[in-house]
């Protein structure tokens, strides 16, 4: 009969290194919970951004038939002309807020 079991490893693990192991454990948990709400905050952040175009589409619309409205209405009141203009003063402030994609050209013009 051997001495030596294969079976059997013994691993002797010093306190120290099993309390680093512990705390590896937790900042690893820890990691992956932050991982797991930024996954969750990213997809947020794109429905945000989804239902802020819809809502922009639908004032820039209801903008534009008010001032269809005004423009066909055989008379405007001064009040009604300057309710609308602070409205869309205020709707072109909102619309500033975000810059307008622009495309940009891969090629640039000859210098002549």
């Amino acid at each position: 009969m051997s001495l030596f079991n294969k079976n059997i490893i013994n691993i002797y693990i010093s306190p120290e290194l099993t309390e680093a192991l512990d705390i590896f454990k937790k900042i690893n948990l820890k990691l992956n919970k932050i991982m797991a709400e930024q996954s969750e905050l990213a997809a947020q952040l794109v429905d945000l951004g989804v239902q802020l175009d819809k809502v922009s589409t639908e004032i820039k619309d209801k903008v534009a038939a008010l001032e269809v409205a005004i423009l066909a209405a055989d008379d405007v009141t001064p009040e009604v002309q300057t309710a609308f203009d602070a409205l869309k003063a205020k709707v072109q402030t909102l619309d500033d807020l975000t810059p307008d994609a622009t495309t940009t050209s891969t090629t640039e013009a000859p210098v002549v």
